[in-house]
Protein backbone atom coordinates (compact mmCIF):
# COMPACT_ATOMS: atom_id res chain seq x y z
CA UNK A 1 0.00 0.00 0.00
CA UNK A 2 1.48 3.58 -0.98
CA UNK A 3 0.18 6.93 -0.34
CA UNK A 4 -1.11 9.08 -2.85
CA UNK A 5 1.45 11.11 -4.94
CA UNK A 6 4.71 9.05 -3.48
CA UNK A 7 7.56 10.60 -4.52
CA UNK A 8 10.52 9.14 -5.64
CA UNK A 9 13.03 9.31 -2.50
CA UNK A 10 10.24 8.08 -0.03
CA UNK A 11 11.36 4.71 0.69
CA UNK A 12 9.58 2.91 3.80
CA UNK A 13 6.70 3.57 6.14
CA UNK A 14 6.66 5.32 9.40
CA UNK A 15 6.75 3.01 12.65
CA UNK A 16 5.21 5.40 14.40
CA UNK A 17 1.70 4.46 12.76
CA UNK A 18 2.48 1.24 11.78
CA UNK A 19 0.21 -0.45 14.72
CA UNK A 20 -3.05 1.16 12.64
CA UNK A 21 -1.43 0.49 9.08
CA UNK A 22 -0.93 4.12 7.66
CA UNK A 23 1.53 4.84 5.92
CA UNK A 24 4.02 8.30 5.97
CA UNK A 25 6.07 9.37 3.66
CA UNK A 26 9.78 9.12 4.75
CA UNK A 27 12.28 11.15 2.49
CA UNK A 28 15.73 9.36 2.47
CA UNK A 29 17.62 12.43 2.39
CA UNK A 30 16.53 14.25 5.43
CA UNK A 31 15.18 11.34 7.40
CA UNK A 32 12.17 12.97 8.54
CA UNK A 33 8.52 11.62 7.71
CA UNK A 34 6.66 14.43 5.63
CA UNK A 35 3.29 13.44 6.48
CA UNK A 36 3.38 13.37 10.39
CA UNK A 37 6.27 15.68 10.65
CA UNK A 38 8.01 13.11 12.89
CA UNK A 39 11.24 14.60 14.57
CA UNK A 40 13.23 11.68 12.39
CA UNK A 41 13.69 7.94 11.56
CA UNK A 42 16.70 7.15 13.49
CA UNK A 43 18.23 4.88 9.86
CA UNK A 44 14.75 3.72 8.88
CA UNK A 45 15.55 5.03 5.40
CA UNK A 46 15.35 1.89 3.56
CA UNK A 47 14.20 -1.58 4.96
CA UNK A 48 16.23 -3.96 2.49
CA UNK A 49 19.49 -3.04 2.18
CA UNK A 50 21.62 -4.70 -0.98
CA UNK A 51 24.04 -6.06 1.36
CA UNK A 52 21.07 -8.09 3.58
CA UNK A 53 20.75 -9.96 0.64
CA UNK A 54 21.95 -13.19 1.18
CA UNK A 55 20.86 -16.74 1.79
CA UNK A 56 19.01 -16.90 4.51
CA UNK A 57 17.69 -13.04 4.78
CA UNK A 58 13.48 -13.03 5.24
CA UNK A 59 12.16 -9.83 3.76
CA UNK A 60 8.54 -8.67 3.30
CA UNK A 61 8.12 -8.02 -0.35
CA UNK A 62 5.48 -6.02 -2.26
CA UNK A 63 4.65 -8.42 -5.42
CA UNK A 64 3.83 -5.52 -7.76
CA UNK A 65 6.71 -4.43 -8.26
CA UNK A 66 8.29 -7.99 -8.74
CA UNK A 67 5.67 -9.14 -11.22
CA UNK A 68 5.75 -6.12 -13.05
CA UNK A 69 9.64 -5.66 -13.26
CA UNK A 70 11.13 -7.50 -16.61
CA UNK A 71 13.84 -8.68 -15.14
CA UNK A 72 12.65 -10.56 -12.34
CA UNK A 73 10.87 -14.23 -13.56
CA UNK A 74 8.60 -15.80 -10.95
CA UNK A 75 9.31 -19.89 -12.27
CA UNK A 76 4.93 -19.94 -13.49
CA UNK A 77 3.63 -17.06 -15.55
CA UNK A 78 0.81 -15.44 -14.42
CA UNK A 79 0.47 -17.09 -10.66
CA UNK A 80 -0.49 -14.47 -8.41
CA UNK A 81 1.67 -14.26 -4.97
CA UNK A 82 0.54 -12.43 -2.10
CA UNK A 83 2.55 -9.80 -0.51
CA UNK A 84 4.37 -11.26 2.04
CA UNK A 85 7.39 -12.79 3.95
CA UNK A 86 10.17 -14.15 1.82
CA UNK A 87 13.31 -16.16 1.93
CA UNK A 88 16.21 -15.94 0.25
CA UNK A 89 17.76 -19.17 -1.14
CA UNK A 90 20.40 -17.76 -3.55
CA UNK A 91 22.60 -14.98 -4.58
CA UNK A 92 24.79 -14.87 -7.51
CA UNK A 93 26.48 -12.31 -9.90
CA UNK A 94 23.81 -9.56 -8.78
CA UNK A 95 20.66 -11.90 -8.76
CA UNK A 96 19.00 -13.82 -6.24
CA UNK A 97 16.01 -15.90 -5.80
CA UNK A 98 13.59 -15.87 -3.26
CA UNK A 99 10.30 -18.22 -2.37
CA UNK A 100 7.95 -17.56 -0.76
CA UNK A 101 6.58 -18.71 3.37
CA UNK A 102 3.88 -18.97 5.49
CA UNK A 103 2.90 -19.66 8.63
CA UNK A 104 0.01 -22.28 7.16
CA UNK A 105 0.54 -25.70 6.90
CA UNK A 106 -1.29 -26.74 3.85
CA UNK A 107 -3.98 -29.43 4.23
CA UNK A 108 -1.90 -32.18 1.77
CA UNK A 109 1.20 -31.48 4.04
CA UNK A 110 3.43 -31.18 1.27
CA UNK A 111 4.80 -27.96 2.38
CA UNK A 112 8.60 -27.86 3.73
CA UNK A 113 8.46 -26.97 7.26
CA UNK A 114 11.13 -24.69 8.43
CA UNK A 115 12.15 -26.02 11.70
CA UNK A 116 12.61 -23.86 15.08
CA UNK A 117 16.14 -24.25 15.43
CA UNK A 118 16.47 -22.64 12.27
CA UNK A 119 15.04 -19.59 12.36
CA UNK A 120 17.17 -17.03 13.98
CA UNK A 121 16.82 -12.94 14.85
CA UNK A 122 13.87 -11.37 14.21
CA UNK A 123 11.17 -11.50 16.94
CA UNK A 124 9.67 -13.66 19.17
CA UNK A 125 6.66 -14.71 17.19
CA UNK A 126 8.65 -15.25 14.07
CA UNK A 127 10.68 -17.79 16.03
CA UNK A 128 7.81 -19.35 17.93
CA UNK A 129 5.33 -19.86 14.81
CA UNK A 130 5.42 -22.66 12.29
CA UNK A 131 6.91 -20.93 9.37
CA UNK A 132 6.73 -22.85 5.76
CA UNK A 133 8.10 -22.29 2.18
CA UNK A 134 5.03 -21.75 0.43
CA UNK A 135 5.53 -23.44 -2.68
CA UNK A 136 9.29 -24.25 -3.82
CA UNK A 137 8.34 -24.98 -7.74
CA UNK A 138 7.64 -21.05 -7.83
CA UNK A 139 10.69 -18.75 -6.75
CA UNK A 140 11.40 -15.29 -8.22
CA UNK A 141 14.15 -14.65 -9.57
CA UNK A 142 15.73 -11.34 -10.84
CA UNK A 143 18.47 -8.69 -10.04
CA UNK A 144 18.68 -7.92 -6.45
CA UNK A 145 17.93 -4.16 -6.68
CA UNK A 146 14.42 -5.27 -8.00
CA UNK A 147 13.79 -7.05 -4.67
CA UNK A 148 15.27 -4.04 -2.68
CA UNK A 149 12.56 -1.97 -4.23
CA UNK A 150 9.75 -4.57 -3.84
CA UNK A 151 10.71 -4.38 0.24
CA UNK A 152 10.83 -0.54 0.26
CA UNK A 153 7.77 -0.59 2.51
CA UNK A 154 8.97 -2.99 4.66
CA UNK A 155 8.84 -1.76 8.73
CA UNK A 156 12.24 -1.51 10.02
CA UNK A 157 12.80 -4.77 12.58
CA UNK A 158 13.02 -3.03 16.03
CA UNK A 159 14.38 -3.69 18.62
CA UNK A 160 15.13 -6.86 16.30
CA UNK A 161 17.43 -7.41 13.96
CA UNK A 162 16.20 -9.32 10.10
CA UNK A 163 14.87 -12.31 10.49
CA UNK A 164 17.43 -15.38 9.35
CA UNK A 165 16.63 -19.31 8.59
CA UNK A 166 20.04 -21.35 8.84
CA UNK A 167 22.16 -23.03 6.02
CA UNK A 168 20.58 -26.12 6.77
CA UNK A 169 17.52 -24.82 6.52
CA UNK A 170 18.32 -23.02 2.94
CA UNK A 171 19.89 -26.36 2.00
CA UNK A 172 16.07 -28.00 2.72
CA UNK A 173 14.45 -25.18 0.79
CA UNK A 174 17.15 -25.85 -2.17
CA UNK A 175 16.93 -29.35 -1.94
CA UNK A 176 12.68 -28.82 -2.22
CA UNK A 177 13.00 -27.02 -5.43
CA UNK A 178 15.35 -29.42 -6.92
CA UNK A 179 13.00 -32.10 -6.19
CA UNK A 180 10.15 -30.55 -8.18
CA UNK A 181 13.08 -29.71 -10.83
CA UNK A 182 12.96 -25.89 -10.31
CA UNK A 183 16.56 -24.59 -10.34
CA UNK A 184 16.93 -20.68 -9.80
CA UNK A 185 20.33 -20.05 -10.20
Amino acid sequence: MQPAGRRPNVQAGCARFAQKMYWCVLDVSTGRCGLHRVRAHKGAAMPLMPNEIVPGAVAIFETAPLLNHPDVKPSRDNIPFRSGPFLCVQVKDGSSAWLSITTTKDRRGIRLELKTEWLSDGSEIWRGEPQYVNDARKPFIGPNQAFVIAGANELPHRPHLRPRVAPEGVAAAVAEMQRYGVNAL
